[in-house]
């Protein structure tokens, strides 16, 4: 039936998505939304169709792994980012610390050759 209407599922679909979803596909396909959007698939090449169809596919893989739409989880995003700062800044604060301790231990050594040297001087001969 849909081959004597010279219509398919695929296009179906493609002509009940909204502007707005069209462009993403189109997007992803590294096809110039401003172009391809408004087309009905029966007005694009193959290769345009496929490459809709493999960032389709991307973008389904990516969708299957980012499921949470609340809201809420979504607004406490910007808590976990304070808190990955406040991290980084104990990271560097620790960091710093430590490096003031290498440089106390390098001068007590210092310290301990010089007066080594100086007990027991190093004949020039």
């Amino acid at each position: 039936m849909r081959a004597r209407l010279q219509r398919s599922r695929v296009a179906a679909e493609w002509s009940r998505l909204s502007t707005q979803q069209r462009a993403m596909l189109c997007y992803g396909a590294k096809l110039r939304p401003s172009s391809y959007a408004e087309l009905a698939l029966e007005e694009m090449t193959d290769d345009e169709r496929e490459h809709i169809r493999l960032a389709l596919v991307e973008m389904k893989r990516g969708l299957h792994s980012l499921t949470t739409t609340d809201r809420t989880e979504w607004r406490q995003v910007a808590g976990n980012c304070q808190h990955h700062q406040k991290t980084k800044k104990e990271q560097a604060r620790t960091e710093q610390q430590g490096r003031l301790r290498l440089d106390r231990q390098i001068r007590q050594l210092s310290d301990k050759l010089n007066a080594v040297n100086a007990k027991s001087p190093v004949s020039s001969n």
